[in-house]
């Protein structure tokens, strides 16, 4: 029960609105589900304001919304392209450039994973 209360307030200190905590308690018994949506509204605001706003509802948050759904559209999106071509990126191991690399494209960083058909070392840049 303390457990319980416990998870109440923090809820309450984060939505601010004791009806739409009581549904979302009501609607899930599993504490590792409330440790996640805890989790969630606190990192992704916009989450917040749905529930207040009424874009989503307390029974869908609870139930059934997963954590890709939970997550900004602008976090969502990594774009992974794929290119083969020799004499791009120089082997670490070998120093041969018959290499091939995958590029990888985040909001934050680029990062190059390289794989060198000479050898067969794969690092990462």
């Amino acid at each position: 029960m303390f457990i319980m209360e416990s998870v109440r307030e923090k809820f309450f200190s984060i939505l601010e609105n004791q009806d739409i905590v009581d549904v979302i308690l009501e609607n899930t018994t599993n504490i590792a589900r409330l440790r996640s949506l805890l989790y969630n509204l606190r990192n992704f605001p916009h989450l917040k304001e749905n529930l207040i706003n009424g874009v989503i509802t307390p029974e869908y948050f609870a139930n059934d919304m997963t954590h890709d759904e939970m997550l900004p559209a602008k976090q969502q999106t990594i774009v992974v392209e794929r290119e083969v071509m020799d004499g791009i990126m120089k082997c670490d191991n070998c120093d041969s450039m018959k290499t091939e690399y995958t590029e990888i494209h985040t909001l934050e960083y680029t990062i190059f994973h390289v794989y060198c058909k000479s050898c067969g070392h794969a690092s990462k840049i």
